[in-house]
């Protein structure tokens, strides 16, 4: 069946640039946090007046010639072209991803939302219209970006916290699950919908129906290193979960988190950072921190070889690792060593003109090469166990 596409190049208003013939080889593509685009392929009998940044429209969604159309020239008046027309994710792949201080390596600690806010700042600088919808919460993990592009880490953003994004128009949406479960049932044969069905093999994920759950190695007590370098856990004396093995026999898999291991996550309740001298340094002898509700002695925790160390998660420190010089039990206070960054060699924490980068009340940390209380190993353990099972659903 032939049909029609009208090519416009953008203005005020948009110009009607060409109108041509497609057939059913111009198909459109569409999959989940990839490809999404049109692939007209037809034949012509003049030369198009056509370009990048051209564009088409597919139910009320605008589609963007991105790279030089193949033209192949078959007689002085017949041409055939085959012309991608990418969606508005193209957009993405046209802008390095920033931070807010100009720099394309760099780290930072956030959530799923922070980072989808600092992608949509950054697009929005050449091409309005980009918002954020749904974004479902998430923990802090920390980030290091290197000369790559907006559409690179919106996909980096929704790996790293296990999650999928879609675009709607120029919304984007991260969830855990992208779609929705209907009620609508559908069945093979006369009226009831469908035509035909194919069932294709998944070559890309083999079915697992026993999976074993691995950890981080972080903040192991010295009696766990018998049983595991990595966080275990155990059901019944079992280290792996099963399910449909009655159907499918025992097929091994294995789910592997470096971020799952036993942690203290605390608010700071007292901050006393002191800068002094002519050139005002951060006096470490003097300086502290305070977490009224941490309820173990850090020093019964240290672990021989090991320096104690304090990452901040939120605040002007976000982030950034210290070495912990000295523990307080009596008063809960923290004594830490600044942070040297290894390209322009700022010391952390610093006066800053008399603008403090230091840590503040409210902030919040988590404590890394420490050993743990064995209620801090239970809880990890027992999210290990859910992240396990929740995979193992998955591929079952």
């Amino acid at each position: 069946m032939i049909s029609t596409i009208e090519i416009y190049r953008p203005g005020s208003p948009p110009v009607l640039q060409e109108t041509i013939n497609i057939d059913e080889k111009t198909v459109f593509t569409k999959r989940l946090m990839n490809e999404h685009h049109i692939v007209a392929d037809f034949i012509s009998n003049s030369i198009l007046n056509i370009q990048i940044g051209d564009y088409i429209v597919h139910k009320s969604e605008n589609y963007y010639i991105e790279k030089v159309p193949n033209v192949t020239k078959i007689n002085n008046s017949t041409f055939q072209y085959t012309i991608v027309f990418e969606s508005v994710i193209a957009e993405l792949s046209r802008k390095l991803f920033i931070s807010s201080d100009g720099l394309a390596d760099f780290s930072k600690n956030g959530t799923a939302s922070d980072f989808i806010d600092d992608l949509i700042t950054n697009i929005n600088t050449i091409s309005s219209g980009w918002t954020k919808g749904t974004i479902e919460a998430t923990e802090y993990i920390t980030m290091q970006f290197a000369n790559e592009y907006c559409n690179t880490t919106l996909n980096r953003i929704a790996s790293t916290f296990k999650m999928e994004y879609e675009l709607i128009g120029k919304q984007i949406n991260v969830k855990k699950i992208i779609g929705n479960t209907t009620a609508y049932r559908f069945e093979y044969g006369r009226n009831l919908g469908l035509y035909k069905i194919d069932r294709q093999s998944v070559q890309d994920q083999n079915i697992v129906t026993r999976m074993y759950g691995f950890g981080g190695t972080t903040n192991l007590p010295n009696y766990y290193a018998a049983r595991s370098k990595r966080l275990i856990f155990e059901v019944d004396g079992k280290r792996y979960l099963e399910k449909n093995v009655d159907l499918y026999g025992v097929r091994e898999g294995q789910f592997t988190d470096d971020s799952i291991f036993p942690k203290f996550t605390g608010t700071l309740t007292a901050s006393s950072i002191v800068f002094d001298g002519v050139d005002r340094l951060y006096n470490s002898t003097l300086s502290y921190i305070e977490d009224s509700s941490l309820d173990f002695d850090l020093n019964d925790y240290l672990i021989t070889g090991m320096d104690a160390q304090i990452i901040f998660k939120t605040g002007d420190m976000a982030g950034m690792q210290c070495q912990i010089w000295k523990f307080d039990d009596v008063n809960h206070r923290i004594y830490f060593n600044a942070v040297i960054d290894t390209v322009s060699g700022y010391a952390t924490p610093r006066y800053n003109s008399g603008t403090p980068v230091q840590p503040k009340i409210g902030d919040t940390y988590t404590l890394v090469n420490i050993s743990q209380p064995v209620s801090y190993v239970v809880a990890a353990e027992t999210a290990l166990q859910t992240a396990t099972q929740a995979d193992l659903d998955k591929r079952c």
